[in-house]
């Protein structure tokens, strides 16, 4: 019998990205935490609602779990692994010498038409002391501790900023002041509002693409479109896709939306054994591409706009 997609566990409560569209995010030291949880915080624990900063329009978030793509690295394709790479690390966070393989997780984020900060990070099996020295270490620019805040070493160079703790680094570009990384530190225990409490069309997003390997996700506060999202999960030989749309209530789901040809008639890879439901007013399409020919970062369905 053919297999089906797996059903998608939920994230716990506690919670292509544009390279010209800011970043936040929290990377995890190896070994320190995973998605569903555990004694540290969750990588969603770290996102914030954008409106910490003003208004904002579309936020757009990415997850990628890099093991699950290097222990396929054989299989995968050369372009497929290259641009899972040069997703990871943003700005100088580049110049650091930390190895992608070695990171647990990586969440970004950002407005899409930045009235939001900037914001980046990711981690490597290196210790806080051993992190400050890499970012001390940097001279184009040249990073300066500016401050302390709740365990975080807080360093400035020029546009960007970075913020060091323990199994944690914090990054920011294009900001014009440690903000971005005091309120992603706020957000990682609860002290200011995440965007899945902010935005219940987030929460619905998570709920049905993790646990992932990579994901996208846009969220929108303007009426009239749907929050949407895609995950690719590699599981061995064949890599779950998972495409999700969001409407403000089941009214606004169009009668095309009803229709799977509508997602596969235009499909930039070749999905297999695609199932597509309507659940209120939440669009789900799922299938299977061949993990030798995924291209992890590319939305393989349509968009909704």
């Amino acid at each position: 019998m053919t297999p089906r997609p797996p059903r998608r566990r939920s994230a716990p409560s506690r919670r292509d990205l544009l390279r010209t569209v800011g970043l936040l995010g929290a990377g995890s030291l190896a070994g320190c935490t995973d998605l569903l949880g555990g004694d540290d915080d969750a990588p969603w624990d770290w996102l914030y609602a954008p409106s910490e900063f003003g208004d904002w329009t579309q936020y757009l978030v990415r997850y990628a779990e890099p093991s699950p793509a290097f222990d396929h690295e054989g299989t995968l394709t050369e372009s497929s692994v290259e641009r899972f790479r040069e997703h990871l690390f943003v700005g100088s966070q580049n110049d650091l010498g930390l190895d992608p393989a070695d990171v647990d997780w990586f969440l970004g984020a950002g407005d899409a038409l930045l009235h939001v900060p900037a914001f980046a990070a990711t981690g490597g099996p290196l210790d806080a002391p051993a992190l400050r020295s890499k970012v001390e270490a940097l001279r184009s620019p040249s990073f300066q501790r500016a401050d302390e805040y709740r365990g975080f070493d807080l360093y400035e160079g020029g546009s960007e900023v970075a913020g060091v703790g323990e199994g944690r680094l914090l990054w920011a570009t294009a900001a014009n002041s440690l903000a971005p990384l005091e309120v992603a530190i706020d957000a990682s225990d609860g002290r200011v509002a995440r965007l899945q409490e902010r935005k219940d069309s987030a929460a619905t997003l998570v709920d049905h693409l993790f646990p992932a390997t990579y994901a996208f996700l846009k969220v929108r506060d303007d009426d009239g479109w749907p929050a949407e999202g895609f995950a690719q999960t590699i599981e061995g030989e064949r890599t779950a896709i998972t495409n999700v749309l969001v409407y403000e209530s089941t009214d606004d789901v169009p009668d095309a939306m009803t229709d799977a040809e509508f997602f596969t008639d235009d499909t930039n890879q070749r999905v297999e054994d695609v199932a597509h439901r309507v659940e209120d007013r939440v669009v789900v399409t799922e299938g299977w591409i061949p993990t030798a020919e995924v291209e992890l970062g590319l939305w393989p369905f349509r968009f909704a706009d």
